[in-house]
């Protein structure tokens, strides 16, 4: 009996640390990229599929979030806000909505081509939103590849 409850202690004392840990990721934007990096490492050495997927997310939302911090002030207010990625599964296929964006990404030996994908068409969703009648396709696609 002692020996669970030391193992439920171990669980939930880890519980609290990695919540903390998250929460401080989520408030000090410059830490994701080291997020990144663990979850990479992780994945590297666990060979698992789901930790490969949060690792590809984390590098990716480390990458647009920090350039969203540096010109949010720059743009009209809720203009552009940190993205969030989810993927899409059985489970909640059903709740994406009209405008949700959906980008594929593939398992590649280099996550340079999903970091780019994910990084071109979040900023092509979320800069210059209603003006596509005022600037032209190609201006606003310039705006983004410049970002």
């Amino acid at each position: 009996m002692d020996i669970l409850k030391n193992i439920l202690a171990i669980i939930g004392g880890l519980t609290i640390f990695l919540t903390f840990i998250k929460l401080i990721f989520e408030l000090i934007p410059n830490l994701k990229g080291i997020k990144a990096q663990i979850w990479s490492a992780i994945s590297k050495h666990f060979k698992h599929k789901k930790l490969e997927k949060q690792a590809i997310a984390s590098n990716i939302e480390s990458v647009v979030n920090s350039v969203v911090t540096e010109i949010k002030n720059e743009l009209p207010a809720g203009w552009i806000r940190k993205m969030s990625i989810e993927w899409v599964n059985e489970k909640n296929y059903k709740k994406l909505e009209e405008n949700d964006t959906i980008i594929r990404m593939r398992p590649l030996a280099s996550q340079d081509l999903n970091l780019m994908n994910g990084v071109f068409f979040y900023f092509t969703k979320v800069l210059f939103p209603g003006t596509k009648e005022a600037i032209p396709e190609t201006m606003r696609k310039s705006a983004v590849l410049q970002i």
